[in-house]
């Protein structure tokens, strides 16, 4: 803390600069288009042309704007809140370690039993099963009893630590979902955290991961219309010649035509590694870990490193985000399916693991 500002708050504080960025740059970006290239260039020549530049325009910039405001505004999702642990209590318990009295064990992480020793002990200590990994890239360990009161406490989940035991944030003191990952910049659990951007001053999640894409995408338009449109116009007056076209135009209408063709092909790149990432129903953090520990059918954990279990197919993983209402896909209204804390899987790759 520092001149009574905690980190968080300065955070927050300086995540808004971005976002103020963003804002003034699109504003700045209006007013080069409508009041410096429209009139001198298009309203001149056609009213169809300058007519139909006018109602794309601010179609894309109405849809840019609301995506954008949505995105910002929306909360990702956070795990719902299932055990309430002692604020001095924040670590693993350890196997072998009693817990004092009045302190219920399901407040904590519970530490791996192996089936083997269920019988011969109620809460033991006993020693991990873990096998080493094997060279086709799996492991497998044994879980905890079917019985335990951790697993009574909410829905089964397929991912576990490496251990066997159940994803644990020792910072939220909170059980992990499937696909639910900690950030370090909001100091929350988000789930199906795909990143923190700083563009929108916001963790891109569950909830509002549909709203960040059709933003990107709108802008990607936008800049591209404002390009291609300026093109154009500047080429027709040119004698296709850039050059001879641009000269007498004022500086305003210059950058705006330099800024959104760079920002149009870099937003390029930006919505095709998303459009492939949707396709293969993976996140950001997702693709770059590449493997993950899931509980099977056996009571055991694979470690998959060259399977998605998530991946239902191209259709289907884009139904996941946009939902079944094709009318709806490229609005920002909530649509996607699901409520973040557990996520359809295929059955067939995740009974392939069994095989291994």
């Amino acid at each position: 803390m520092m001149f009574g500002c905690t980190r968080r708050k300065c955070i927050r504080t300086v995540g808004v600069l971005p976002v103020v960025f963003v804002v003034c740059l699109v504003a700045w970006s209006y007013y080069a288009y409508m009041f410096r290239f429209y009139p001198k260039l298009v309203y001149p020549n056609s009213l169809v042309q300058s007519g139909l530049y006018f109602v794309l325009l601010h179609f894309l910039l109405v849809m840019f704007v609301w995506s954008y405001y949505r995105v910002v505004s929306t909360s990702p999702g956070h795990p719902i809140k299932i055990v309430a642990v002692p604020p001095s209590s924040t670590r693993l318990v350890p196997r072998g370690i009693e817990l004092n009295e009045g302190v219920r064990r399901a407040d904590y992480p519970p530490p791996l039993i192996p089936i083997s020793h269920v019988a011969d002990s109620n809460m033991g200590s006993g020693d991990s099963l873990l096998e080493e990994e094997s060279d086709r890239g799996y492991t497998a360990v044994s879980l905890h009893r079917e019985d335990d009161e951790d697993l009574r406490a909410s829905a089964r989940p397929l991912e576990t630590k490496r251990d066997g035991g159940r994803r644990f944030c020792t910072k939220c003191n909170n059980w992990k979902p499937d696909r639910t990952h900690h950030c370090s910049v909001c100091e929350k659990c988000v789930l199906k955290l795909d990143h923190h951007c700083p563009w929108v001053n916001n963790c891109v999640g569950f909830a509002n991961y549909k709203y960040f894409y059709l933003f990107v995408t709108y802008t990607m338009l936008y800049c591209l219309f404002i390009f291609f449109t300026m093109m154009g116009t500047i080429l027709w007056y040119g004698g296709d010649d850039l050059m001879k076209g641009l000269y007498g135009i004022d500086f305003h209408t210059i950058m705006l035509f330099i800024v959104s063709g760079i920002f149009a092909l870099c937003l390029l790149v930006f919505v095709a590694v998303h459009a492939g990432l949707i396709s293969s129903n993976k996140t950001t953090i997702e693709s770059m870990e590449g493997a993950r520990r899931v509980r099977l059918e056996d009571n055991s954990v694979r470690l998959a490193r060259h399977v998605n279990i998530y991946d239902l197919g191209a259709k289907e993983n884009f139904l996941q985000i946009f939902g079944a209402n094709w009318r709806l896909w490229f609005v920002p209204l909530p649509t996607s399916l699901g409520d973040g804390h557990s996520f359809p899987y295929n059955r067939e790759t995740y009974r392939s693991l069994l095989e291994v």
